[in-house]
């Protein structure tokens, strides 16, 4: 009865401990990212942030572009969307094969927009 005990606990100890994370379904070890941004030509990546955009500087019609290109590891860009008001509401975008994106908008003068960008890889992985 202990040699049956004593095999039990080795099987569950190394079942427990071994890593099976490769069948959650999307927490792969392989990266989903947005790989470039820019809104109205300004990588976001170098404006820290905090884009300040003026009426002056909108191309005819107003509108704000923002462009970029979404990078996955493994498998290919799934979905792409996008929130201007602090995730209350999402629009998917049109993407590309190749993970560019693009989408524009027009702004209310005066209104602060906060831009959230959500990638999700054909495997389910988001970030």
């Amino acid at each position: 009865m202990k040699k049956l005990l004593l095999i039990i606990t080795i099987i569950l100890s190394v079942s427990v401990s071994t890593d099976a994370k490769w069948w959650i379904f999307g927490k792969s070890a392989t990266g989903v990212s947005v790989k470039y941004l820019y809104i109205n030509n300004i990588p976001a990546d170098e404006a820290g942030g905090n884009i300040k955009i003026f009426k002056e500087t909108l191309p005819p019609g107003g509108a704000v572009k923002i462009a970029g290109k979404a990078a996955t590891g493994k498998g290919g860009v799934g979905a792409v969307r996008l929130t201007l008001d602090n995730k209350s509401s999402w629009q998917d975008v049109k993407f590309a094969d190749n993970g560019t994106f693009e989408h524009s908008f027009t702004p209310e003068t005066g209104k602060a927009y906060t831009l959230f960008i959500e990638i999700t890889d054909t495997a389910g992985k988001t970030k």
